[in-house]
């Protein structure tokens, strides 16, 4: 059985002091634990923003979004949790007690008042002890050793690994994904891992690794892919908010591996000389917003 105290999670996703520190497992089992009584409640609507930890966007909203890292199960817990509200009142209500969604269901989870949050809650089954591996979602730059979709051969280079909530006929299902693509590409494919029925977590991660050691090259070290990375999004970062790259050969992608080439580049050093180029493109690019919007406000 795994234990956890509701409250716990507000205190961990706010990084406070002075509570015991408990498992990122038992987390992924309470938020599974939970995501099945949403799916089984005849209530639920497609209102799945209550265990996404936020408002969803999109038209896909049907669904559960994906987890990214390993302590996302504990805010959107805590972003649950923080929703009780006993015997709310407002005006709109004409003085009757009035609760909103999140409240409502977990009131369906017998979490009706704030002294609920300091009650142990037991989820049946085993604690993990390897699920989830922090390396599962830091395998950003990582390659393929044959790109698994037959039509782009070139299409190698990993972007992120997530896991999805999928409702299945009586169960909900853990899917790990590899989402893939050529390097630092919009265009993006999945290579899924799910989870047998009845499948205890520990054996699901041992079969998780053991299918991306198959698929991945094999890597010693990691540190510099990792920084190589990092760098490579604060730099694309910055060339997206000063560089406009709609009349250029390359876009924002191609501009950024530009200036990344071979990642022993260092700041571009400035002169009076190009100092003085940059002003004139600075003057050039005004003159054309303003022409731009003469022409616009004369149509």
């Amino acid at each position: 059985m795994v234990t956890i105290v509701p409250a716990d999670a507000i205190t961990e996703a706010l990084h406070a002091f002075g509570v015991q520190p408990q498992r990122e497992g038992d987390w992924w089992v309470a938020y599974h634990w939970f995501c099945e009584q949403f799916s089984n409640w005849k209530h639920r609507g497609r209102q799945y923003a209550v265990l996404c930890g936020r408002a969803k966007c999109g038209c896909l909203v049907g669904e559960y979004d994906p987890l990214c890292d390993r302590e996302e199960p504990i805010r959107r817990l805590a972003y649950l949790f923080a929703h009780v509200k006993p015997n709310w009142i407002d005006r709109e209500s004409r003085g009757k007690p009035r609760v909103n969604f999140e409240a409502r269901f977990l009131r369906h989870c017998e979490i009706r008042k704030w002294q609920d949050l300091l009650k142990s809650i037991r989820f049946p089954g085993w604690r993990p002890k390897v699920f989830p591996k922090r390396e599962w979602f830091e395998m950003r730059g990582r390659t393929f050793k044959k790109s698994p979709n037959h039509y782009h051969p070139k299409a190698v280079s990993v972007f992120r690994f997530t896991f999805e909530l999928q409702e299945r006929k009586g169960w909900l299902q853990w899917v790990g994904r590899i989402c893939y693509g050529y390097p630092h590409n919009c265009s993006s494919w999945y290579v899924d891992i799910p989870q047998i029925r009845g499948e205890p977590l520990d054996k699901y991660a041992t079969r998780i690794d053991h299918a991306i050691d198959e698929l991945l090259v094999p890597e010693q070290f990691d540190h510099g892919r990792k920084c190589y990375e990092v760098d490579w999004e604060r730099t694309r970062l910055a060339v997206g908010k000063v560089f406009g790259t709609y009349d250029c050969r390359l876009d924002a992608n191609g501009l950024t591996d530009l200036l990344m080439d071979g990642y022993e580049s260092h700041p571009i050093q400035l002169d009076d000389h190009r100092l003085a180029t940059v002003k004139r493109w600075i003057r050039a690019d005004k003159r054309k917003r303003r022409k731009e919007k003469e022409k616009s406000r004369h149509d």
